[in-house]
This record gives structure tokens, C-alpha cells and sequence, in this order.
């Protein structure tokens, strides 16, 4: 869960819990356009804007270590710690399961 007060524009962002159904999918990453008090607008990686706004949208956003610019490759759902590709990785959580 994002605070609304500690987003800045051009943070990028990964869509979680509930998701956001019939704009992206679990996982999907999007970049701050605006911060307000209670919302920020987001676009995804092809440029289409959403508002996520009050607990229901910060609840759907959660904070990466990226700013600016998208990652080259999708983090992993099991890694989550860098933009690799985890095939094969020894420390892929999600492979070890």
C-alpha cells in the first residue's frame, strides 16, 4: 500500500491486491503522472492514464525502487528485488516452490 504524501511524480509502481480490472493486470507496473491528496494518476507502459484514489486505490499500489524510467524486463513475482529474469535464478522464490 502507497501513502499518498510519500509518492512522487515519476515513481514507479506496481499494481497489487484487488488488482485493476480492464486497465492492468497483477504485477504491472505504471508511473506517477500526478500526486494529490487523496489519488495519484498513474500510466502504464503504453501511456494510458488511470486514477487510483482513497484506501481503495493506495491499497492497490505498491512502491519499487524504480523512478522515472520503466525497468528493461518485468520484475519477478517471486524475486520482486531487481528487474531480472529469473529463470533459472538460485534465489527465485517462486521457482523454489
Amino acid at each position: 500500500m502507497i501513502q499518498y504524501d510519500q509518492v512522487l511524480r515519476g515513481d514507479i509502481l506496481k499494481i497489487t491486491g484487488a488488482g485493476a480490472p480492464g486497465y492492468a493486470k497483477l504485477g504491472d507496473l505504471v508511473r506517477v503522472l500526478e500526486v494529490h491528496t487523496n489519488s495519484v494518476k498513474v500510466e502504464d507502459r503504453d501511456g494510458k492514464p488511470a486514477d487510483f484514489m482513497y484506501n481503495c486505490g493506495a491499497e492497490r499500489l505498491e512502491p519499487t525502487e524504480w523512478h522515472e524510467d520503466f525497468p528493461k524486463t518485468e520484475p519477478c513475482d517471486g524475486c520482486n528485488s531487481s528487474p531480472v529474469d529469473c529463470k533459472g535464478s538460485d534465489d527465485c522464490e517462486t521457482l523454489k516452490a
